[in-house]
Parts: structure tokens; C-alpha cells; sequence
């Protein structure tokens, strides 16, 4: 009899501790680091995906990285798609991590390094123990920077083409200005022309006149 209930009390204990660890020990992330390849003045991403193996909702934030610094550079920063959330029972959810890279003072082949983490919001309390169990992930990213990209050729050609559309119509509208002065000039001259005309005549009829 003792043997039985000492049996069962055992049994008890592992199915709580199993009960324990399935229900709480439940936050998870896809594996593998993240490393990003990032071109100077542009970005680079990459997703991040959690997993909550657990059966309850799993409400979580996001602790962004805190790279090494590199003398004489300026470090990377990093943005995520969602800062914060909640992962049903069983699922998981994809977030899109993007690194930007400053042109200022950055070169190429730089690297640096650091830890992305997604910490449970909710804390638990053992029974009887006191202990807070906080769940968390963390993984490793790393950031190395590229040579710049240049602007793609369709790009080029696109701004090619506006200079040149530019180009014309700042001649068209210079000459639409130049054009009336010409006109006035030449309007002018020709009233000239025709009062010297007009003079000329009435002078010889005077003379004929007078004769």
C-alpha cells in the first residue's frame, strides 16, 4: 500500500514537472543566425521567425540589437516589423528585421555583431517557490557592409531623359521671351520706314506744288 501511493506521488511530481516545462517552456525561434549583407546607404532584410510550442497564447516584445562600435564609423540601426505581439497556441509568426547601413564613414567589409531578442511580456510564478519564470529567445545577428550600388540603369536613363526635357523647354520658353522684343524691334522699324516714306512723298508734292 505504501509502495503504491509512494508510486503515485512520484508519477504526480513528473507529470507536473512535464506539465510545467510543456505549458511554459514554450517560446521558440526558428534556427540559424541572421546575417546581413548590407550596401553603404542602403539595407538589407532578412526575417526572423518565433514559435510558441506551448498550449496557451504567448504575448511578447522585442529587444532590438545593440551592436560593437567601430572607431571612426557609424554603427548600423535596426527597424522590425513589429515591435510587439501575441503568438497563439501552437503558432508562430515571421517578422521582417531590416538593417540600414549610413554612408558616413563606413567602408566596406566593416562588421559588426550583436543579439536580437524576443522576451515573453508575462511573467510566472512557481508555487511555493517564489521563482519567476520569464521566457525568452535570442539569436545572433551580424551586419557586414558592401560597396555601394549604383543607381540602375533604368534609373539613369529615366533621369538622362528629364535633363533633356528639362533642357528643352527652358530653350522654348527663352525663346517664346526673345520673340515679342524681336517683333516689337522689328514692328518699329518698319513704322520708321513708313512715316520716313509718308514725309518724303508730301515734301515732293510740296514742290510740285510750289512750282
Amino acid at each position: 500500500m505504501n509502495f503504491n501511493r509512494i508510486h503515485l506521488i512520484s508519477f504526480f511530481l513528473i507529470f507536473s514537472f512535464l506539465f510545467i516545462n510543456l505549458n511554459y517552456a514554450q517560446f521558440g525561434e526558428v534556427a540559424g543566425q541572421l546575417n546581413f549583407n548590407a550596401s553603404i546607404g542602403g539595407s538589407a532584410s532578412l526575417p526572423f521567425t518565433l514559435i510558441n510550442g506551448g498550449a496557451q497564447s504567448l504575448n511578447f516584445k522585442i529587444i532590438l540589437p545593440t551592436l560593437n562600435t567601430i572607431p571612426n564609423s557609424t554603427t548600423p540601426t535596426f527597424s522590425i516589423s513589429q515591435m510587439n505581439g501575441t503568438i497563439p497556441p501552437g503558432g508562430q509568426l515571421t517578422l521582417n528585421v531590416t538593417v540600414f547601413m549610413p554612408s558616413n564613414k563606413n567602408k566596406p567589409g566593416m562588421h559588426w555583431s550583436g543579439i536580437l531578442q524576443a522576451i515573453e511580456l508575462s511573467n510566472t510564478t512557481i508555487s511555493g517557490s517564489g521563482a519567476i519564470l520569464q521566457q525568452g529567445v535570442a539569436k545572433i545577428v551580424g551586419v557586414t557592409a558592401l560597396k555601394p550600388i549604383g543607381l540602375p540603369i533604368l534609373y539613369q536613363i529615366l533621369i538622362v531623359l528629364a535633363i533633356i526635357i528639362l533642357i528643352i523647354i527652358l530653350y522654348l520658353v527663352i525663346k517664346k521671351v526673345k520673340k515679342p522684343k524681336f517683333g516689337n524691334k522689328l514692328k518699329t522699324y518698319n513704322n520708321k520706314r513708313k512715316r520716313s516714306f509718308k514725309s518724303k512723298v508730301s515734301n515732293k508734292k510740296l514742290r510740285s506744288r510750289n512750282k
